[in-house]
């Protein structure tokens, strides 16, 4: 299950309202600023992680599930790994894109659902 996951770590950084979650984990304890365009190793620094650059590795199923007010990630973060997946002829026969809600609501729904043994396909 993908839930509200990065999938290219330089767009979240670009289209995220809260820069704190991308710098925290990214940036250098020894550098200032820590943005993506402040020099080549920062920018490394972000991309040697992302997860675009091991979809050449990608087997295994996944659900994607996405929040529209999920504002720290962007929907386009779900869009391209739904698309990878088809790309790449991985099952992915759907998406949940839950219009409405946040993030903490649709996992206890979809924790339900599993835990219920319901077909949340």
């Amino acid at each position: 299950v993908n839930h509200d996951g990065a999938f290219s770590v330089i767009s979240k950084f670009y289209g995220t309202d809260e820069l704190w979650f991308q710098k925290s984990e990214f940036c250098p304890k020894d550098k200032i600023g820590c943005n993506p365009f402040d020099g080549k190793d920062i920018r490394d620094g972000y991309e040697k992680n992302s997860p675009e650059r091991f979809v050449k590795n990608w087997k295994t199923p996944m659900l994607v599930i996405h929040g529209g007010k999920d504002y720290r990630v962007p929907l386009t973060e779900a869009l391209s790994t739904f698309t990878s997946l088809q790309l790449k002829g991985i099952e992915s026969n759907g998406m949940i894109l839950a219009a409405g809600d946040g993030d903490t609501v649709k996992v206890l729904v979809v924790d339900d659902a599993i835990n219920e043994g319901e077909n949340i396909s």
